[in-house]
């Protein structure tokens, strides 16, 4: 009897022999497991900082654009503001230079036609300085004749 008991023992003693084996393995195994999820872990928080810091920097990327987008759109407000000023004097200016052109050609017609006014009275006065000198002429000759 006591052999039989010694069996079931030794039985019991290898069962759990078993038991301590395989809790160890799964407990050798678990530790792999968790070490590996220690890893992973710290690699995703590597990660997660990696891509808070590429957040920050387009967050601060994205702003900057939006200043520089406002900027320039400010400027080229600015500029159509100058654009539009400019030309709105180049139609004052040529509005004026066509007025300019205007009575500039008028002073050149009535200069022609002065000159030619002054040409005809210089005929005139030509052919009257004909007319005054055969009237002396003659008035000369009839006092000649009356003293004679």
């Amino acid at each position: 009897e006591t052999q039989s008991t010694i069996k079931k023992y030794q039985l019991q003693v290898r069962d759990a022999q078993a038991k301590v084996d395989t809790e160890s393995q799964a407990k050798s195994a678990a530790a792999d497991a968790k070490v590996a999820a220690d890893r992973k872990a710290a690699a995703m928080q590597n990660c997660l900082e990696e891509s808070r810091a590429l957040l920050e920097t387009a967050d601060r990327q994205r702003r900057s654009a939006e200043q520089e987008l406002a900027d320039t759109n400010e400027n080229l407000a600015d500029l159509s503001n100058v654009n539009q000023s400019i030309a709105a004097a180049r139609r004052k200016l040529e509005s004026e230079y066509n007025q300019l052109q205007s009575d500039l050609d008028e002073m050149t017609n009535e200069a022609r036609l002065s000159e030619e006014k002054a040409a005809r009275a210089m005929v005139d006065a030509a052919r009257l300085a004909d007319e005054l000198r055969c009237e002396q002429e003659l008035a000369m000759a009839l006092e000649k004749d009356k003293k004679l």
